[in-house]
């Protein structure tokens, strides 16, 4: 389900039209869908609500959330508060996600009030709170927002390389 703030992307079916008129998918025998125009005036991009959103059931807590995606500063403002330095064992100084609190953080960037979406729900002085409510249903709200911001799984493992030797799984401390 969508609403109003920007334009909402909605799950298309299989074969159905997309906006450009195009299918999600090749029927047998079908020619060539058109291709997309070409971009000539800026305008056309800068203009375009392509900001998507999905309400999640969260049985956990009894309520239905307006999920909306992150804009592309709101994305790289998340990841770059999402990163602490440590100290490894030779003393060099390196720079790594902090996959504490991971979920709340971007479950409280991404979830927006029905009667207003562009006020958050959850301001950052709740995220300890959020953090401490079902990781089922932090997992659930998540997976929409992850989803819906174009973060993939290849992403996070990006971001979370430098974890895999980390015994403390990235919640150590910064003076190691």
């Amino acid at each position: 389900m969508a609403v109003g703030y920007p334009a909402r992307m909605e799950t298309t079916p299989p074969d159905a039209p997309t906006k450009s008129g195009a299918t999600t998918s090749k029927p047998s025998g079908a020619s060539k869908p058109e291709p997309l125009p070409l971009l000539e005036d800026a305008n056309d991009v800068l203009t375009m609500d392509d900001i998507g959103s999905e309400y999640v059931d969260v049985p956990e807590w009894d309520r239905r959330l307006l999920v909306v995606g992150m804009t592309g500063i709101e994305r790289d403002g998340w990841e770059q508060s999402r990163m602490v330095e440590r100290r490894n064992q030779k003393g060099r100084v390196r720079r790594e996600m902090d996959l504490l609190n991971l979920r709340a953080s971007l479950v409280a960037l991404t979830v927006r009030k029905p009667s207003d979406p562009t006020v958050r729900v959850f301001d950052d002085t709740l995220l300890v709170q959020l953090g401490n409510k079902s990781a089922a249903a932090l997992e659930r709200v998540f997976d929409a927002a992850r989803k819906l911001s174009g973060l993939t799984d290849d992403d996070i493992d990006e971001l979370t390389d430098d974890l895999k030797d980390d015994p403390s799984g990235g919640r150590g401390s910064t003076s190691r």
